[in-house]
């Protein structure tokens, strides 16, 4: 398991010649912005927590309080979609996660296959290639839509 992120690694896994081309200071720009340290040191604290277990500890890490209004709606469906939006970066989608898992069980959420390399939770994501064909994941998306999980879509 992966217990860090590497923002080089993974440019170059998308597109290495853009890795390459790549000056430093953007580099560091992006790494810096999307809080690759942050994360790489709740990685290492964490790493041996897994799916909803690893999202719950995030949200404890920075004491979170997370509260579903009209939970009502929210349950009691077999295989529902939700549509949601994720306003605040990555830690809603967290928050949405691990209410979703918690409430079902399990959860599946279509995303940015960058966020594959989040070995902690990827158990929860099928991927989709934004910028590209989507061929080698076709597969993996109609079994995630065909299966009783919830689904989360962050359509943005």
């Amino acid at each position: 398991m992966q217990n860090k992120i590497d923002l080089n690694q993974v440019i170059a896994s998308k597109s290495p010649s853009l890795e390459k081309r790549m000056p430093r200071f953007v580099k560091r720009y992006l790494a810096r912005i999307l809080h690759i340290e942050q994360i790489n040191e709740f990685l290492g604290l964490f790493h041996d927590k897994m799916g909803a277990e690893f999202t719950h500890a995030v949200i404890n890490f920075i004491d979170l309080e997370v509260k579903l209004v009209g939970r009502e709606h929210f349950v009691g469906h077999t295989a529902p979609i939700f549509a949601a939006n994720h306003p605040l970066g990555g830690l809603d989608g967290i928050a949405l996660l691990d209410l979703t898992a918690q409430e079902y069980g399990s959860v599946k959420s279509i995303t940015n296959d960058f966020l594959m390399v989040l070995d902690n939770i990827k158990e929860f994501f099928v991927p989709v290639n934004k910028h590209g064909s989507n061929r080698e994941y076709q597969d993996i998306i109609k079994t995630a839509y065909a299966s009783e999980e919830p689904i989360v879509v962050f359509p943005a």
